[in-house]
């Protein structure tokens, strides 16, 4: 896990009807009732490689999915961000927005292995075979459903975020299709072109705008759309890539999980600043309801070592995670879903 470490408070909050916080709780003397507790997450701060130091804090309090600048009641602090819904679309993300330029260079500075676990893996290669068996598990389950309304197989299969490509040759056996990627990080899209595949740079809203307009007939994203900071312009590009009748699979938190509900902050899926949205199902379907329908949800889970799950259990007990991989490799329910929505 790559978090470092910071302070977070906690607010007991009621819920919405979505899940979501409405109002702080508070005593009846009118006080917001509160609870300090320490948390891991990721620096505030990039490092460049010639020494330079960034800042991550922006200043952009808008709603990342439908631009509202009108909030709900606060649902956790964490250092100089705040975590609330948004009062338009429900949706809870990070206010005030990490800068997106600077966002964008965590993916290009040293992500795939960062020996201080500051934003990045301590080594995402040493992680290829529970990736692998994570990708070959999402991409069966879907394939499962797709194969019905196309018996006669896809044609161009595409991944948003294909990091290092090792669910390229997975994805590729299953629906023998041709198959493209694109991903915001220079190393990731050499990898991927080392093994073969056309890949694309794309940019810090996920777009990959060198690609072929209208021609996928399915684009699965695991893991991305919660660090994106414009969900707008990246549906409507997307809506532009996938041909009518084609589908968007996409991983992310869905914080009406157990998991989520019960950790609250303290959940792996609270990633500060990297993880800008945090969805429901409802408020998901809703962001890219102009151009797709859900039609499929799964409860997700990956493959973790016992050093990787050692590591997010330290990190719910508020610890300095270990940064070792070892042991056999396990599936662990991890707060996340599938989904699977069809271009309309």
């Amino acid at each position: 896990m790559d978090y470092a470490q910071s302070s977070v408070i906690s607010i007991r909050q009621n819920r919405n009807s979505n899940g979501l916080p409405s109002k702080p709780h508070r005593h009846r003397s009118g006080k917001c009732m509160t609870t300090a507790s320490t948390k891991l997450h990721q620096a505030a701060t990039v490092q460049l490689s010639d020494g330079t130091t960034i800042s991550l804090i922006g200043t952009d309090t808008r709603c990342p999915v439908c631009g509202s600048h009108d909030k709900n009641g606060l649902w956790a602090q964490i250092d100089k961000f705040e975590i609330r819904a948004c009062s338009a679309c429900q949706t809870l993300h990070l206010t005030p927005l990490p800068n997106t330029e600077a966002l964008s260079l965590i993916y290009n500075t040293r992500y795939y292995k960062d020996s201080g676990l500051s934003h990045g893996y301590l080594d995402y290669r040493v992680e290829q075979l529970s990736i692998e068996r994570t990708y070959q598990i999402r991409l069966e389950k879907i394939h499962r459903v797709i194969k019905h309304f196309y018996p006669n197989g896809l044609v161009h299969v595409h991944e948003i975020g294909s990091a290092l490509g090792f669910g390229l040759p997975i994805a590729e056996s299953i629906f023998k299709a041709r198959l493209t990627a694109s991903d915001i990080s220079e190393e990731a899209v050499e990898a991927c072109r080392g093994l073969g595949y056309e890949t694309f740079k794309s940019d810090e809203w996920g777009r990959a705008t060198a690609a072929q307009i209208s021609s996928a007939d399915l684009v699965y994203s695991f893991d991305v759309i919660e660090h994106l900071t414009n969900i707008p312009l990246f549906v409507d590009w997307l809506a532009s890539f996938i041909r009518p009748g084609g589908f968007f699979c996409v991983t992310t938190p869905d914080m009406r999980h157990p998991l989520n509900r019960l950790l609250h902050s303290r959940s792996p899926s609270i990633k500060v600043p990297q993880h800008v949205i945090y969805f429901t199902d409802h408020t998901l379907s809703k962001a890219l309801s102009n151009h797709f329908r859900l039609i499929r949800k799964f409860w997700d889970f990956q493959i973790l070592s016992l050093g990787s799950l050692a590591s997010r259990i330290l990190h719910i007990l508020g610890l300095p995670p270990q940064g070792r991989n070892f042991g056999p490799a396990v599936p662990i329910y991890n707060g996340m879903k599938l989904y699977l929505f069809e271009r309309i």
